[in-house]
């Protein structure tokens, strides 16, 4: 890999970055200011501060990223399903009733 530097004003939501110092790969989701919300290949997103130690990633490696990371998302939705909230009793309901007033 060639780390040749960017410049931070190059820097566009859903470019793939290479983090020299852990080695991962992650997903531009926002920048704002020097700050970089990145999700790596698991799905999390993450805060960094930007650095030289960033460089873009070659375009055919970022498609493969980016499949990959939506094929994750997709698996995640399904599993995580929505919790149902058990029903409130009547004295739950009465309870908060009273410190509403």
């Amino acid at each position: 890999m060639n780390p040749l530097p960017i410049e931070l004003e190059n820097i566009r939501v859903f470019d793939v970055l290479h983090n020299a110092l852990s080695g991962e790969r992650a997903m531009v989701m926002s920048v704002s200011g020097d700050r970089l919300d990145l999700r790596d290949k698991t799905g999390a997103v993450a805060r960094y501060k930007y650095g030289p130690h960033f460089s873009r990633v070659p375009a055919d490696e970022a498609v493969a990223f980016r499949a990959a990371l939506r094929e994750t998302r997709k698996e995640q939705e399904k599993t995580a399903g929505k919790k149902k909230r058990p029903p409130r009793s009547v004295a739950s309901l009465l309870r908060r009733l009273t410190k509403k007033r």
